[in-house]
C-alpha cells in the first residue's frame, strides 16, 4: 500500500544495550548502543562517547560545563606518572597561586602552548586522556554519568536531554561512532578538514591513545 512513510521511525530495544531504529526510507536500517549505567563506563572509549554526545548534543563544551569534576591535582600527578607531562610543567601546575580546575590543565598554554587544547587533534587529546582517567574510579564514572543525566549543571531541573524511554541523549552511541577504519596520526595529517570531521569516535579515542600532546598540539 503507498502509504508515504518516509519518515516514519519505530524503536525497538535489543539486547545487550543496542536499539535498533528502522527508517522507511530506501530501507535504511540504524542501529545505536545505549550506555545504560555508569559501570559500563569502565571501558574509556565509553567515557569519550559520552564527552561527545554531550558536545554534540548540547552544543557546548564539556569541560566549560563540568570544570569541577575531578580534583585536578591528583589528574597532574597522573599525567606525570604516565610520562605525559614532565616535571617543569608538574611544577609550573604546582606553582599556581590559586585552586586550578580541569580546564585550568586540559584547555590551556601549559600542556598545549600552540592550540591551548582547542584544535581538532589537541581536543581528541584532551577527551582522550580525560576518559582514560575517569574510566579507572567508580566514583569518577558515577561523576560522570550523573553530569549527563539528573545532575547536568546548567540544564534545566539538572536534567540533560533525554529521550522518549528516558535515556540520556548522551548515552545513545550512533553505530557509525563505533566503527574502527584503523587511521593513524600519520594519515590524519594528510587528511581534508571535510573528511577529518567525519571521523568516527573510535577513529578518534584510538588516535588520541596513540598520540602525544605534543603531537596533538598542532593546526591541521
Amino acid at each position: 500500500m503507498p502509504i508515504n512513510r518516509a519518515f516514519q521511525r519505530l524503536k525497538k530495544p535489543m539486547k545487550d544495550g543496542f536499539l535498533v531504529r528502522h527508517l522507511y526510507k530506501r530501507e535504511e536500517i540504524k542501529m545505536s548502543y545505549i550506555i545504560k549505567s555508569a559501570d559500563e563506563l569502565k571501558d574509556p572509549f565509553l567515557c569519550y562517547c559520552v564527552f561527545r554526545k554531550f558536545i554534540e548534543e548540547a552544543g557546548e563544551d564539556y569541560i566549560d560545563y563540568n570544570e569541577s569534576i575531578i580534583n585536578s591535582i591528583p589528574f597532574i600527578f597522573w599525567l606525570r606518572g604516565r610520562n605525559d607531562i614532565n616535571n617543569e610543567q608538574l611544577e609550573t601546575f604546582l606553582s599556581i597561586q590559586y585552586k586550578i580546575c580541569v580546564q585550568d590543565v586540559l584547555k590551556d598554554d601549559v600542556l598545549f602552548p600552540n592550540t591551548y587544547g582547542d584544535s581538532f587533534l589537541s581536543d581528541i587529546k584532551t577527551y582522550t586522556l580525560l576518559a582514560e582517567y575517569m574510566c579507572q574510579l567508580k566514583e569518577f564514572r558515577t561523576r560522570l554519568w550523573n553530569s549527563v543525566n539528573d545532575e547536568a549543571t546548567n540544564f534545566e531541573n539538572e536534567s540533560f536531554y533525554k529521550d522518549i524511554n528516558n535515556n540520556s541523549l548522551a548515552c545513545i552511541i550512533e553505530e557509525n561512532e563505533l566503527n574502527d577504519t584503523w587511521y593513524s596520526y600519520e594519515d590524519v595529517l594528510d587528511m581534508p578538514m571535510q573528511k577529518l570531521y567525519k571521523l568516527s569516535y573510535k577513529n578518534q579515542f584510538n588516535i588520541g591513545k596513540k598520540m602525544s600532546i605534543r603531537d596533538a598540539d598542532i593546526e591541521l
